[in-house]
């Protein structure tokens, strides 16, 4: 709507009537009334935490501030269809292993419920049945509890910097998982800066808005630290080379943009790159993952018919002396 003539104010209103979700139709109804008052759209998106990311709303800023905001907008929506495709690789992907723990504690457990059914096995059948899932079914229901706890008040990290800077520092630290971290990461990142350079802001408020937008705070942390050395007139490529939280590739490209005076465009193609790395290597890990899961369910059936049959021969052995 914007790139056809729209006014910002009354495309808010068009999608306060139209979109899907209810809480985007209130939250555009609301930006409607306070765009149509003068206000930067930028702002009114920062009421909406839980709706609008900080790399959403740096990037706004920047489209308002050079003129650009409907090419801003197709680039937000771009990089949204790329992290929900990555998201749906991770469940799809993820499917066989979750497939695999729920056949590891259900299928053996019917061994003992038919056994006892047919007088093979004393006690009551739901009994013996109860006995051989608990074990590993409380198992699975206190990870994904855990998790869902985790996740429930992972927004209060937020309010706790300290805490915030040492979990996003350990998620780096994590094998393989840790590289897909920092390249989503520094991918966002690089596709902030990008942007807001372009829009002609100075280089310690893109460095800032892009450290906001990268979603690790220790990276964050890092690349706040390095403004002052930025404002004294060091060039962006050593500043940044200087925190070890950015890969080679990021740093010769933009050492590259600093030469020919196109950072906007080689940030966006290394951002391009970072975030198909990030996405093989997730791949990758989820097949390791799947192999895993087999080798550990494989364990758990051998162990269950090695424990069976010992039980078996000893009663037999039992019942002919």
């Amino acid at each position: 709507m914007l790139h056809a003539g729209t006014s910002l104010a009354q495309a808010l209103s068009i999608l306060a009537q139209h979109d899907a979700s209810p809480a985007l139709r209130r939250a555009s109804y609301e930006m409607h009334l306070r765009t149509s008052r003068g206000e930067p759209w930028h702002d009114t998106l920062r009421a909406y935490p839980g709706l609008f990311s900080e790399l959403m709303i740096g990037m706004i800023q920047a489209g308002e501030m050079g003129g650009f905001l409907d090419r801003m907008c197709l680039r937000l929506s771009e990089y949204c269809e790329r992290d929900y495709e990555i998201q749906q690789t991770i469940k799809r992907e993820t499917w066989y292993p979750k497939l695999l723990v729920f056949c590891s504690i259900f299928i053996p457990s019917v061994v003992p419920l038919v056994l006892t059914g047919i007088g093979v096995m004393p006690g009551n059948p739901i009994v013996n049945w109860f006995k051989s899932v608990y074990g590993p079914l409380s198992l699975v229901l206190g990870v994904w509890g855990a998790w869902k706890v985790a996740n429930y008040f992972a927004p209060l990290l937020g309010h706790k910097k300290t805490l915030r800077v040492t979990v996003d520092r350990l998620k780096l630290m994590v094998p393989i998982g840790g590289k897909a971290v920092r390249g989503l990461a520094t991918a966002k990142f690089s596709r902030a800066l990008g942007a807001t350079y372009a829009a002609g802001m100075a280089p310690h408020m893109s460095i800032r808005i892009a450290a906001n937008a990268c979603g690790n705070e220790a990276i964050a942390q890092s690349a706040m630290a390095i403004i002052p050395r930025i404002e004294r007139g060091e060039p962006m490529t050593d500043a940044l080379a200087s925190t070890g939280h950015f890969q080679a590739v990021i740093l010769q490209m933009l050492r590259t943009g600093e030469e020919t005076g196109k950072i906007d465009e080689q940030l966006d193609k290394v951002a391009d790159f970072l975030e198909a790395d990030a996405e093989t290597t997730i791949k990758q890990a989820v097949k390791v993952l799947g192999i895993v899961a087999f080798l550990l369910v494989a364990l758990n059936i051998g162990a269950f018919v090695i424990d069976f049959y010992t039980g078996v021969f000893s009663n037999m052995v039992d019942g002919a002396s």
